[in-house]
């Protein structure tokens, strides 16, 4: 999560405002219709859809917009890894420094995923883009313990 978002005492995203939260859902809808379409069901959830509506939660808090993603189910967390995020980087995609082992995830069929992207950007070909996800990847690495392998 972005520093702006706090989260619950469920561990519940909570966005400073609902401009910001619909503007990176919006986001996250566009990256899972286009740079990660070819990568889900491998190296991201199955994304089956994006959607919005509106939910009476209680009398008191009455009604709210509702934003949703239908993804694949993946079970609990695993360590990350390198191929994951090779993966994402060959369509330009940096998960943006999110390299914290809840990121990742194992789907149903045992293979690894990434989860997560609503600090994800695609990165532009070019020597800035390139400098970006190198350094995400060495971020990795030394965070797995995996520098010169």
């Amino acid at each position: 999560m972005r520093p702006s978002t706090s989260y619950d005492a469920n561990g519940f995203a909570e966005y400073e405002s609902a401009p910001e939260a619909i503007e990176t859902w919006e986001k996250v809808a566009m990256i899972f219709a286009g740079p990660l379409a070819a990568l889900q069901g491998k190296i991201v959830p199955k994304c089956f859809g994006a959607g919005s509506g509106v939910m009476y939660a209680s009398r008191e808090r009455g009604r709210r917009d509702v934003y949703l993603w239908v993804l694949e189910r993946v079970d609990d967390d695993v360590v990350a890894n390198r191929y994951l995020f090779r993966s994402l980087h060959n369509v330009r995609v940096l998960h943006y420094r999110h390299l914290l082992c809840y990121h990742v995830s194992r789907r149903a069929d045992g293979n690894l995923c990434l989860v997560d992207f609503e600090e994800a950007r695609f990165v532009p070909p070019g020597e800035d883009g390139d400098e970006d996800l190198e350094m995400e990847m060495r971020d990795l690495e030394s965070t797995l313990g995996l520098e010169g392998r």
